[in-house]
């Protein structure tokens, strides 16, 4: 009987240890838990700088890595789109001058066989205005004429 009664008691102490080792992971992991939600909560909010400040210990280690590394690529993409937006009025620009640029070469391509019939028919030059930044220029060597010199005239 005093045997039992050992058994019971080392048993009840057993017991009790283990609950107690039981409430304490249930308080380790509430606080990881709101340790995420913390996190959560502040990168809602705009702090992008956020992470969870969890250790290897935490039974929650794994969810934080997870999610310190998502909140990093994250971070990191939004440094993207904010350079992006940077560059946005030069990409434009560029956009602009390219078209500038491609009208520049019809123009040029229409009004060169213009110029070389003039020569060949020793006519004035007559090439239309096309409302491109070569206007100014058609506008001096229109009315003009093109010819090659004889050899007396050189």
């Amino acid at each position: 009987r005093a045997d039992r009664a050992e058994v019971i008691a080392s048993l009840e102490h057993a017991i009790a240890e283990q609950g107690q080792a039981i409430v304490e992971q249930k308080r380790l992991l509430d606080l990881g838990i709101e340790q995420v939600l913390q996190t959560h909560v502040r990168v809602s909010n705009g702090d992008f700088n956020a992470r969870v400040p969890l250790t290897e210990e935490s039974v929650l280690w794994p969810i934080a890595v997870s999610l310190n590394n998502l909140l990093s690529r994250f971070q990191r993409l939004r440094y993207l789109e904010d350079e992006m937006q940077k560059l946005q009025p030069q990409i434009q620009q560029a956009r602009m001058l390219d078209h500038e640029f491609q009208q520049m070469r019809q123009e040029i391509a229409r009004v060169i066989p213009v110029m070389r019939e003039a020569r060949a028919m020793q006519r004035p030059i007559r090439a239309r205005k096309s409302g491109t930044i070569l206007d100014p220029l058609l506008s001096e060597i229109n009315d003009n004429y093109l010819f090659v010199p004889t050899l007396e005239e050189r």
